[in-house]
């Protein structure tokens, strides 16, 4: 499930879209508030390790509203398909580490 951010605007009276920017899929919003043109979303989402179906990662994502654009200000990492799933049996591991060498922080 996709979940967006959009911008409504009042003009006179009527909703209108000016703008809307993807949050991610399965993202789990929390909260948002507005701080001048700025638009602050609290969420969890997918976090390096995680499988895609259960995001663990909190943050507070930041969008600027102007000119009629929704610009991202601080995008989420980027996760890496299949991120957080085991190898196939008898597979290498594909995070670089050697096996039974403790995990990076």
């Amino acid at each position: 499930v996709f979940v967006d951010l959009a911008v409504v605007l009042d003009r006179n009276g009527v909703p209108v879209h000016a703008a809307s920017a993807p949050l991610g899929d399965r993202v789990q919003v929390h909260e948002i508030r507005i701080e001048g043109t700025d638009i602050l979303v609290d969420v969890t989402q997918q976090g390096p390790g995680d499988p895609a179906c259960c995001p663990t990662q909190k943050t507070t994502r930041k969008f600027h509203f102007a000119d009629g654009r929704l610009v991202d200000t601080a995008p989420p990492p980027q996760v890496a398909p299949g991120a957080g799933e085991a190898p196939a049996s008898g597979a290498a591991p594909t995070s670089g580490t050697a096996p039974g060498a403790p995990a990076p922080h």
